[in-house]
């Protein structure tokens, strides 16, 4: 600083220092309290080991925390959570995300000493996990027909008819094509992980459908894999994302989802009769239960169709 503390340089030099000093580094941290907690967790192994984008997320998000930052982490309940969330504006899945990075901070808190509670476990999500709507017959009919880079209608075409997540699409290299059928691999070998990606790696073979059989024999591809750009070079998930919203919105078709089209294919599984054994075949959930979201809304139908028609033999309940 300017040895003149009256000096138009020293009020100019202590106002940059001021502006560089961040709120968190002015404030002492408290012992045990959830700004230390957070301290830990960013510190952590557990913290390093995830995806960038996931840190990114989590900070914006674990910022909503500042209003309790200064109190003892032990102290936090499920009520403090469930208000801070939901003054965090109407987006579910936005809020259950901040749920979700809160939850991952105290089980690290748990770890550390901090509390002997998680006050953000098993707070039910807000975000509907059937927003992700399967796409109506109607839909499919117009999306195909509308024009659109070749690199999303292949996307597309593989989303619907091998059912697999949109990561997994992305990275479907052509060499797993044997001409009948596909050998994906659900999850990255940890060698190959490098983002902190957790979870088991899935192979499954799934066999190509008519459809899609004829659809890449008449397709000429640029890159080593399948969805790829007129250079061969891959296609960012995030690219992929907004590119199809944009098509989406501009054929009216809003509340659709590229997701949604995993749905369509579980959905149209279980509408031909197929066991959650053979859905599992297809998409790779791990339990029965992951299934029951579509044999469950394909059963209700059937037995609601099959109680109509009981009722109309029965004459309709004239007395």
């Amino acid at each position: 600083m300017p040895d003149d503390p009256t000096s138009e340089a020293f009020r100019i030099e202590y106002a940059r220092t001021l502006a560089s000093i961040s709120p968190e580094h002015e404030k002492p941290i408290i012992g045990g309290s959830v700004r230390a907690l957070l301290r830990d967790f960013k510190s952590s192994p557990e913290w390093a080991a995830l995806a960038p984008k996931t840190q990114a997320d989590y900070a914006r998000l674990l910022d909503h925390l500042r209003p309790i930052g200064d109190f003892q982490a032990d102290n936090v309940r499920r009520q403090h959570v469930i208000r801070l969330r939901n003054k965090m504006g109407t987006n579910t899945r936005t809020q259950d995300l901040f749920v979700a990075a809160v939850s991952r901070a105290f089980s690290i808190g748990l770890d550390l000493g901090y509390t002997d509670r998680n006050p953000a476990a098993r707070i039910e999500r807000l975000n509907d996990p059937e927003s992700y709507e399967p796409w109506p017959l109607t839909a499919r009919e117009a999306f195909e027909a509308s024009a659109m880079p070749h690199w999303l209608r292949d996307a597309y075409m593989l989303a619907l008819w091998t059912g697999q997540r949109e990561s997994d699409v992305l990275r479907l290299p052509r060499s797993r094509f044997d001409g009948n059928g596909f050998v994906v691999r659900q999850g990255r070998p940890e060698a190959k992980r490098g983002k902190g990606r957790r979870g088991p790696v899935v192979t499954l073979y799934v066999p190509a459908a008519a459809p899609l059989r004829a659809y890449l024999t008449q397709r000429t591809f640029s890159g080593l894999l399948f969805v790829s750009d007129a250079e061969g070079k891959p296609i960012r998930a995030d690219v992929l994302r907004k590119t199809m919203r944009v098509h989406l919105d501009s054929l009216g078709l809003y509340n659709l989802h590229f997701h949604g089209l995993r749905h369509s294919t579980a959905t149209a599984l279980a509408e031909a009769g197929c066991t959650a054994l053979e859905i599992m075949a297809i998409t790779g959930h791990q339990t029965e239960q992951m299934v029951k979201l579509y044999t469950k809304r394909v059963e209700q139908k059937k037995l609601a169709t099959s109680a109509v028609r009981k009722l109309e033999r029965s004459g309709g309940g004239e007395t």
